[in-house]
């Protein structure tokens, strides 16, 4: 009898068998109506390569769940991988650190540079404005100069205009005079007469002024002579002796008639 029951298959495998061996796909519709008709069957059920590959893909699914490879980290990569990430982001670091100290350096040497240009145009802003300035108060000055020089050109031409009629009375040489002296004499009368003073002091005045002048002159003339040893000493100190008497005399009385002028109201001196 055990022997019976070790050859005869039990009743669930005979099942099993039956549904390993019998078709699992249902039998085809006899017609269109039949087909549309017909449900939807359940997952899995008429392929059984898709039922396959779940079965296999759950299989692996558990076998990935339920034990863990001491080679591979967490997020599915290899100790090798994940090495090789490790130093690559490190050795990027690295580089990027790198080149950023290099611009830092690059940004702060050309911002001292800027900051020295700065520097720079702001002292030749300075003292161009400074130059500017002393120009315009140098061009005020001379406007006002020339604003005086105009007045007294004004001033002079009027004169000349009041005086010329004097002045053109005054031609020719008195008694047929010739030569060198009597243009000198022509030339003495017109100036007189350009200068014509209005009162007898301011006439003595005038006559004084030209002889201490004069006298000037001629003492600069005796220095030049003894220095070119064209005259002695001792002659020269008798003739200084004498001009410097006259000179003194000459301005001694410049001064009296200016005084007199003083009393009388005339505070300018001579007046032409």
């Amino acid at each position: 009898p055990s022997q019976q029951q070790h050859h005869q298959p039990s009743q669930q495998q005979q099942q099993q068998e039956a549904l390993v061996g019998a078709d699992p796909r249902p039998p085809p519709p006899a017609s269109w109506a039949e087909y549309h008709q017909r449900p939807a069957p359940p997952p899995g059920v008429g392929n059984a390569t898709g039922a396959a590959s779940a079965t296999s893909s759950q299989e692996r699914g558990g076998v990935a769940s339920g034990s863990s490879s001491p080679h591979v980290l967490a997020g599915g990569l290899s100790v090798a991988e994940g090495t090789f990430k490790a130093r690559a982001i490190t050795a990027l670091s690295d580089k990027l650190r790198s080149e950023l100290d290099v611009l830092r350096g690059q940004s702060g040497e050309e911002a001292e540079r800027l900051l020295t240009l700065q520097a720079e145009l702001a002292r030749r802003r300075e003292d161009i404005e400074r130059s500017l300035r002393e120009m315009r108060a140098e061009r005020g000055a001379w406007e006002h100069r020339i604003g005086g020089m105009q007045a007294a050109t004004v001033a002079l031409e009027e004169w000349v205009s009041e005086n010329e009629g004097k002045v053109s009375g005054v031609g020719g040489v008195e008694g047929g005079e010739e030569g060198a002296e009597g243009v000198e004499r022509n030339e003495t009368d017109i100036a007189d007469a350009a200068f014509r003073p209005e009162d007898p002091l301011s006439e003595q005045i005038l006559e004084e002024m030209a002889k201490d002048l004069a006298l000037e002159d001629a003492m600069d003339c005796l220095d030049e002579a003894l220095n070119a040893k064209k005259i002695e000493l001792e002659p020269y100190l008798e003739l200084i002796r004498e001009l410097s008497k006259e000179q003194f005399y000459a301005r001694a009385t410049t001064m009296v008639a200016r005084k007199e002028q003083r009393e009388r109201g005339v505070s300018q001196g001579v007046t032409f």
